[in-house]
């Protein structure tokens, strides 16, 4: 029978999940270079957990767009997907070894959205922190190419401030390793409450580079982050033809595999949907 949207979508992530692991274990202990993006998909993964047993969503709507990893594998997750609380997710995943969530074990889970949020920007946190580690001996460009993509979450969640201003003071709600939105501007711009101005201030900090790219091309906060990834992977395939011996080639493969699920799923999503854009997204994959 034909697969239903929810079935396609699964296979569609376990298959950039698999690509991830190949990468991975040919890798070995260059890994480490790379870490910004293995750690990313397990961020990403643990925030979906804990949210959903705060929300006390069922296991299927937890994993939902969860990328298994190497150390985050889907036996793991699916234990993660059974907690009662984010606490109890968070020591689960602790306990077995998950990098991000051991260094964020000490976190006191608070209740409501204030105490979610907290965690998650911890996770965030600790994620730009290894992710800056990982890449010393790296060169330069590569430490620069982290710096972006630490400035680029920043300014995903400054496009987005007002869903959490109230809740979540911006000194904490701000990630360390980036070079356009320090902490004093991140705040000054997390302030501002008129949707236009945070806008202006945002394309003030970013005067050039594929960040601005993408803030020129967007129409709003809900597709700003796939407009990064189009641009930055554009960016990455560049240097993987002027530095072919460096770790932009593979760079390049992971954004581009990550590009092209995005918009797969989208696609998929559209069909089922009958929105009307799927045609639009399948073009811009091929």
């Amino acid at each position: 029978p034909p697969a239903t949207p929810r079935e396609l979508d699964a296979a569609l992530v376990g298959r950039f999940g698999a690509a991830l692991a190949v990468v991975d274990r040919w890798l070995g202990p260059r890994r480490r270079l790379l870490r910004v993006v293995w750690e990313d998909e397990e961020r990403r993964g643990l925030r979906g957990v804990l949210r959903g047993a705060a929300e006390g969503a069922s296991v299927e709507r937890r994993l939902e767009g969860t990328v298994a990893t190497l150390r985050l594998p889907r036996r793991l997750l699916l234990r993660l997907a059974g907690a009662r609380t984010p606490a109890e997710g968070l020591a689960l995943a602790a306990g077995a070894g998950v990098p991000l969530a051991i260094a964020v074990r000490q976190v006191k889970v608070g209740p409501g959205a204030a105490g979610l949020l907290e965690l998650e920007a911890a996770l965030s946190r600790a994620w730009a922190t290894r992710a800056v580690a990982g890449a010393k001996g790296g060169g330069r460009r590569l430490r620069d190419w982290i710096a972006e993509t630490i400035d680029a979450e920043n300014l995903l969640a400054l496009s987005i401030a007002g869903s959490w201003a109230g809740e979540l003071e911006p000194a904490v709600a701000w990630l360390p390793g980036g070079r356009s939105l320090g902490e004093q501007r991140f705040t000054a711009i997390a302030g501002t409450a008129d949707d236009a101005a945070r806008a202006e201030l945002l394309r003030k900090a970013f005067r050039r580079g594929p960040i601005r790219e993408a803030l020129d091309a967007t129409a709003g906060p809900a597709d700003l982050e796939r407009r990064i990834l189009e641009r930055r992977t554009t960016s990455a395939a560049v240097a993987a033809r002027r530095e072919p011996l460096g770790p932009w080639p593979t760079l390049w493969y992971l954004l581009r595999s990550r590009l092209e699920v995005q918009r797969l799923r989208r696609a998929s999503w559209a069909l089922a949907l009958g929105t009307g854009v799927a045609s639009e997204v399948l073009v811009d994959a091929a």
